[in-house]
């Protein structure tokens, strides 16, 4: 009788060999087939994690040694457990739902799985699940982690200022928002001494804005300077910056210039901000002398006699302050003794009286120039 070969195969796929004879046979041959040699593992060579910013393709690695086996079959799912992307010898790559369409093959090998998510957003951020199936070893999972990352935008603005000795305000803000992961702010400024103070919030969809307030001790120097803030972030390839120019108030500091040595021709300049709107000139003991004139900020006096003597008052007007400077005339007919005992007379009055008279040693007729400030 013939020698009866049966394949028994366990679970692991090890091959036994069992032979069964009838009392009465004589076995004249008997076949041992090779052992099959089953995969425990499968060596992956890829990242495990990934980055990408919204709007950007997003690569997932996915590629192993030469199992030298065959391939059956390359799959892709999410956490869920549903394939939304496979490839397979014989029909190729093939998109099995919507997520799946915006997914492309980028493999470079037989044996390299990876893909492309194209215009990934932020619900693309996750686990992914990527399977081998080879012929006889069975399915190979390897996972990977993609974090999605959002570029911020930034804005940078200004408060109202106003000159306040030694106190501190608020003088500018940034925010950096909706951003992930959370962006670092930094201040430059031309402040001395400054602060700042930070806030953050997480939005509904998981970004985040930030919020910098700076805070110094304003002063007119730096007034029409610039701020700047300054913000790094993984999106960015070098910190970004956003800049303010300071628009600080303050009230009118006034001088009272002499325009021609040779004449008596003052300009009354103001610096301030806002600017000056209006220049008045005034005489204290009465009305202006006929021989002057005023246009604008400029006053002039036709002649040099004394009829000019006594103190002029030049009030610079902003819209919402102003400012006073004082100019004091002294003018002498003739050089003579009694006149310079009258020119003493005169000089302590007014020294006592201003001490921060100016003199003009090009005016050799004439007293000029004491100038205070009065808010």
């Amino acid at each position: 009788m013939k020698t009866i070969l049966l394949f028994l195969m366990s679970l692991d796929f090890s091959v036994y060999h069992l032979k069964i004879n009838p009392v009465t046979s004589v076995t004249k041959d008997v076949f041992y087939p090779e052992a099959i040699k089953i995969l425990k593992s499968l060596k992956f060579i890829s990242n495990t994690s990934f980055v990408v910013t919204v709007g950007e393709d997003a690569y997932l690695g996915c590629t192993t040694e030469n199992p030298s086996q065959a391939l059956s079959q390359i799959s892709w799912q999410r956490p869920e457990g549903v394939n939304f992307y496979v490839f397979t010898p014989e029909n190729g790559a093939e998109a099995v739902n919507e997520f799946g369409k915006r997914v492309k093959f980028n493999r470079i090998g037989n044996w390299d799985g990876s893909i492309v998510i194209q215009n990934a957003c932020l619900s693309d951020e996750g686990v992914y699940i990527c399977i081998f199936t080879i012929f006889p070893s069975g399915p190979f999972h390897f996972s990977v982690t993609l974090t999605v990352q959002v570029k911020p935008v930034l804005t940078v603005s200004t408060e109202g200022l106003t000159e306040e000795s030694h106190r501190e305000t608020h003088i500018a803000t940034c925010r950096v928002e909706h951003g992930k992961p959370e962006a670092t702010i930094t201040w430059e400024t031309p402040f001395p001494k400054h602060k700042s103070v930070e806030t953050s919030l997480m939005n509904e969809d998981c970004t985040i804005t930030i919020e910098s307030q700076l805070r110094a001790i304003p002063t007119r120097s730096e007034h029409g300077q610039e701020v700047h803030c300054i913000v790094e972030h993984p999106t960015f390839q070098k910190p970004e910056v956003a800049s303010a120019r300071l628009n600080i108030q303050y009230p009118p500091n006034l001088t009272v210039k002499q325009l021609n040595p040779d004449a008596l021709i003052f300009q009354c300049e103001a610096d301030a901000n806002p600017p000056v709107e209006e220049y008045v000139w005034t005489r204290e003991s009465g009305s202006l002398p006929n021989c002057a004139t005023v246009t604008g900020a400029q006053l002039q006096f036709s002649t040099k006699s004394s009829d000019v003597n006594g103190m002029y008052h030049c009030e610079a007007k902003t819209h919402n302050t102003s400012a006073r400077a004082q100019l004091y005339l002294q003018i002498y007919d003739s050089w003579n003794y009694p006149g310079l005992v009258i020119l003493g007379i005169v000089t302590i009055a007014v020294l006592c009286i201003f001490p921060k008279l100016l003199w003009s040693n090009s005016l050799p007729r004439w007293l000029t120039r004491h100038l205070t400030m009065e808010d």
